[in-house]
């Protein structure tokens, strides 16, 4: 899995200590705890079910699983993230493993509920990860993806081309920085019935809150790409300040959030990312702690 701020490999202390904090200050935003409400609600987990958080970071969704009396697993590939969300986690359903959104430690159809939030946008090949969620998935299994959609992206003030050139800094970092626009086209593709589709924006207006560290890090990556030069990048930063002081800042993308369903019998299989391959699930009924 290929993640922004390199969340691919392990990474040091210092550098998932600020993946933490932006984890953390996202998950207090409006648009973000909205969506999650929203995919919680057509998850619609059941107590005994197995729920599953793909990329699960600090593990917040996984907590709400285990709360609903689902057998919570959150997937991880950081052991230090891990670690933070099994330190934040105090219940015996709640457990938090090694694993990829393209090679889940799950045998076929053995998952009730997926969950992904924020992953997509980061792999080479996102399709791969939406056919192992349908190779994982129960009959009537239910799936949530939750990306970014970095074409949506407004800033303001500031000189308009050079804005713009800001807005399309994620394409040259990300491998799928539109992944919000093909959630639904991807789930279908996977052989998943799409049960539906909401939209929100996660408008930054003060950036106090948090927002100007990101628009900070968009206009270093298009700066660092050639896009705008060093005068372009101070002068935008000025006018960004300048406007924020007297309330004319403006930050924003659309973040989409796509349910699906897995079909009956009858549904067309999916191929994996390796042909007619069958993982061997490695994480198994749990043990007495």
């Amino acid at each position: 899995m290929t993640q922004g701020f390199s969340w691919q490999e392990e990474q040091d202390a210092e550098t998932v200590g600020r993946q933490i904090i932006w984890l953390d200050a996202l998950a207090r935003h409006p648009a973000v705890r909205e969506l999650r409400s929203w995919a919680l609600d057509v998850s619609a987990v059941k107590p005994g079910e197995r729920a599953v958080d793909v990329g699960c970071g600090t593990g917040e969704q996984v907590r709400e699983f285990a709360c609903a009396g689902a057998e919570a697993f959150g997937v991880e590939p950081s052991g230090r993230l891990r670690a933070e969300a099994s330190r934040r986690t105090n219940d015996s359903l709640a457990e938090f493993v090694d694993g990829t959104a393209e090679a889940l430690p799950f045998g076929k159809g053995s998952v009730d509920v997926i969950r992904c939030e924020r992953v997509f946008q980061h792999l080479d090949r996102p399709a791969d990860a939406a056919a192992e969620f349908a190779r994982v998935l129960r009959r009537d299994g239910r799936v949530v993806v939750i990306d970014m959609d970095w074409g949506t992206t407004v800033l303001h003030p500031g000189d308009p081309l050079v804005a713009r050139e800001v807005e399309k800094a994620q394409d040259g970092e990300l491998p799928s920085p539109g992944a919000g626009r093909r959630l639904t086209g991807l789930l279908a593709g996977a052989g998943l019935e799409v049960t539906g589709i909401v939209a929100r924006s996660l408008i930054i207006w003060e950036p106090a809150t948090g927002g100007w560290g990101l628009v900070g890090h968009l206009a270093a990556q298009a700066q660092r790409q050639g896009r705008i030069t060093d005068e372009e990048h101070k002068r935008l930063m000025t006018d960004l300040a300048a406007g924020a002081e007297r309330g004319d800042f403006h930050f924003s993308v659309t973040m989409f959030a796509a349910s699906a369903r897995a079909g009956g019998p009858d549904r067309a299989p999916v191929s994996s990312p390796e042909d007619h391959r069958d993982h061997e699930s490695i994480v198994h009924e749990r043990q007495p702690r």
